[in-house]
C-alpha cells in the first residue's frame, strides 16, 4: 500500500507541477504563474496567498479536463484508495 501512496504522490505532483508550467508558459502575467504567490503571509494560521486549488481551477477553466489534469486526478484517486484500503 505504500507504494501505492508514493507513486499517486509522484502523480498528483507531476500533474501539478505540468499545470504550473503550462500557465506559466502561456500566461506570464498571471498570478497562479509565479512561486512567490503560493507563499503568502500568515496571519493566526491563515494564509493569504493562493492555493494549489486556484491553479486547479484556472487551469480547468481556460484548458479543460486534460493531460496534465488527469496525471494529477489519477494521482490523487490512487492516494484516496490506498487511504480507504489501509484503513479496513
Amino acid at each position: 500500500m505504500e507504494a501505492v501512496i508514493i507513486l499517486g504522490f509522484v502523480l498528483l505532483l507531476s500533474g501539478w507541477f505540468g499545470m504550473f508550467f503550462r500557465v506559466r508558459r502561456e500566461h506570464p502575467g498571471n498570478p497562479l504563474s509565479k512561486y512567490q504567490s503560493y507563499l503568502g503571509s500568515r496571519l493566526f494560521g491563515f494564509k493569504f496567498g493562493k492555493s494549489g486549488f486556484s491553479l486547479v481551477h484556472f487551469y480547468l477553466k481556460h484548458y479543460g479536463p486534460e493531460g496534465w489534469f488527469w496525471i494529477g486526478a489519477t494521482g490523487l484517486a490512487l492516494i484516496l484508495y490506498a487511504v480507504v484500503s489501509w484503513s479496513k
